[in-house]
């Protein structure tokens, strides 16, 4: 049984609630600092009465494979690290409560790539958000209305769905394409596409 499954309609609205900064945060911090980052989907889960339920979020990107840790640049990995905090310091910064299920998946991403918490990280991911709070408010936005949107159809399938393109965000928030192009020869995670 999914964890959606078992949650009162309040804790499903809070879950869905937390999560628009919580992915605005990885989606600006990533996407600033060079990450690439190509969109925003969400899964759609039916509950055992066929109800709609709200799946998780998933920021699609690209990661450094975990056997290729030792030959990535330091920059890059570092870039990796302050995006991983980056969706705990959307949360902070926006004050509200994190979902601690979406804060395991960040703090396993993160020791792929660093032994500092998420905690830490995320004091300094807040602060590229800070600097950036126009665009973090509108991708908060973004993703409610098109989560929103997408949620209307009550008949709608089970599956993942597309939130946010990368000509959606590019129009937001543009893509750093000069800072990292050693992720270009990196080898690569796509278990997160």
């Amino acid at each position: 049984m999914d964890d959606a499954e078992c949650m009162r309609p309040e804790e499903i609205r809070t879950f869905v609630e937390q999560a628009f900064p919580h992915e605005a945060g990885h989606i600006l911090v990533g996407r600033v600092l060079g990450v690439p980052i190509f969109g925003l989907d969400h899964i759609v889960i039916r509950g055992q009465n066929r109800e709609l339920l709200p799946g998780n979020f998933a920021t699609v990107s690209r990661s450094p494979a975990p056997d290729a840790v030792s030959i990535t640049p330091p920059n890059v990995l570092e870039a990796y690290m302050y995006m991983a905090g980056g969706g705990l310091a959307g949360n902070i910064v926006s004050g509200v409560k994190p979902d601690e299920l979406g804060l395991e998946k960040d703090r396993a991403d993160l020791k792929v790539v660093s032994t500092k918490t998420l905690e830490e990280v995320a004091e300094e991911s807040g602060k590229i958000i800070k600097q950036s709070m126009a665009v973090f408010d509108e991708l908060t936005d973004a993703i409610r209305n098109s989560y929103t949107d997408l949620v209307k159809d009550p008949a709608m399938p089970a599956g993942r769905y597309p939130l946010l393109t990368d000509n959606h965000l590019e129009k937001i928030c543009p893509q750093n394409k000069k800072l990292f192009p050693a992720w270009l020869y990196i080898p690569v995670d796509f278990s997160q596409m």
